[in-house]
């Protein structure tokens, strides 16, 4: 059964920071930023389990952030 936002939302508070940021680790194959505050470690990870489910963002959805994050970066 696929999982919904809210319950992996609610999985990810249950844990420990510890294995949060494993869990952050495996998902996104690289170590979290020490400074990483655990609220954006829990969203990030939530988007991530989401994607990985094939729940991720549409098409026009990722085509906006790309060109948001074009914007921010100029």
């Amino acid at each position: 059964a696929m999982n919904t936002p809210q319950e992996i939302s609610d999985e990810i508070k249950d844990l420990s920071l510890e294995e949060l940021r494993n869990r952050w680790a495996q998902a996104w194959g690289l170590k979290p930023h020490k400074y990483i505050r655990r609220n954006m470690l829990e969203k990030s990870l939530a988007f991530k389990i989401r994607e990985l489910n094939g729940q991720g963002l549409t098409r026009l959805q990722q085509a906006k952030l790309d060109q948001l994050v074009k914007m921010y970066n100029r």
